[in-house]
């Protein structure tokens, strides 16, 4: 079977080297890729007949001729914000000047089966485990936020949440528990748990496991079932990623999540109490990897005075947000889209 092919084309060769070194980087030898930065050559390649999965091209070289070829899907790039579909259910409008993570993520989320598939199919699934030192440091809306950002960028997420009094649903509209058969087959623990379970799992942007209607104890729920789930959900690759939202506290069941983790975003606040019990934490848990271990304070205020700790460094801010805690409220807030440029 032939490789999809994707062309690039813009006279800006810095920009267009940037973006072509993002599909090398995601599709080496998975695409064929063309990319043309001069005028004369775009005009003299489109004179023959072209077939291409995508052409991303600059407002200043499209042309309404280019629908006659043989192209699926074509993203034109704008100048100023102002993108989405056009007339045209064929042409696209990207602004340029987003990031080239997020130019490239739309590229793949919209540009046909084809291309989303050889881009699926070069990655694992990552785990990303989220977790507090302290209680009440707004893990599990920042978690959700997370899942939310990501998913937009057209990447396949599961929200889990392992904590034993789940709070999680109050941010979504369904907030439904998960069926008593459900919670058996969790219980059970069985090879087939992931397969088992995954019918009752919801979506709203990003998938999630709906919370249980009792505490793990009283349904006799063991740590084990969680990580069971866990290892069969990220082995099947139906996600890019699975967003685990822990509770605080030191164990050795959060030892083993995360063990299993590929990141850990560490979310602490600006006070003086968070700061102490986040040193405390580094005191138990190797947290040198900093490849591994990112340090989000949450809820942050800008007048408030923050206390800065020497045992850690804070990677990236997310503005305090009162009241509302829908997905779409607290996926822009100011934090959460740079957190999940970290990822994807």
């Amino acid at each position: 079977m032939s490789r999809p092919t994707v062309i690039l084309a813009d006279v800006d060769e810095q920009y267009i080297g940037a973006l072509e070194l993002k599909f090398l980087e995601e599709l080496y030898e998975k695409i064929d890729l063309v990319v043309i930065t001069d005028p004369g050559y775009f005009q003299t390649f489109f004179t023959a007949p072209q077939k291409a999965e995508v052409l991303v091209v600059s407002e200043e070289l499209y042309e309404a001729s280019l629908k006659r070829h043989d192209i699926n899907h074509v993203f034109v790039l704008t100048e100023q914000p102002s993108g989405g579909t056009t007339e045209d259910l064929a042409v696209t409008k990207i602004y340029k000047y987003t990031s080239i993570k997020e130019v490239f993520n739309e590229i793949i989320g919209q540009g046909g089966s084809i291309l989303a598939a050889e881009n699926a199919g070069k990655h694992e699934t990552e785990v990303i485990l989220f977790y507090s030192a302290a209680g009440g440091s707004g893990t599990t809306s920042l978690a959700i936020a997370f899942a939310d950002s990501v998913a937009r960028s057209y990447k396949r997420v599961l929200y889990y949440s392992v904590g034993s009094v789940p709070s999680f649903q109050c941010c979504l509209k369904n907030g439904a528990f998960l069926p008593g058969e459900a919670c058996r087959i969790f219980r059970d623990n069985t090879s087939k748990i992931y397969q088992d379970i995954k019918p009752y799992l919801r979506n709203e942007g990003f998938s999630y496991l709906p919370p249980f209607h009792a505490t793990p104890d009283s349904l006799g729920l063991k740590q084990a079932s969680y990580l069971g789930f866990l290892d069969a959900a990220r082995a099947s690759r139906d996600f890019d990623y699975i967003v685990v939202d822990a509770e605080s506290g030191i164990d050795a069941f959060r030892a083993a999540i995360i063990q299993k983790s590929n990141k850990v975003v560490v979310v602490t606040q600006q006070d003086r109490f968070s700061a102490v019990k986040t040193d405390y934490l580094l005191r138990n848990i190797d947290c040198r990897d900093n490849e591994k271990f990112i340090f989000v304070c949450n809820k942050y205020s800008r007048g408030a005075e923050t206390v800065q700790s020497a045992q850690y460094l804070v990677s990236c801010y997310v503005d305090n947000l009162p009241g509302e805690c829908s997905p779409a409220a607290l996926e822009k807030t100011d934090g959460v889209q740079r957190l999940a440029y970290l990822f994807v």
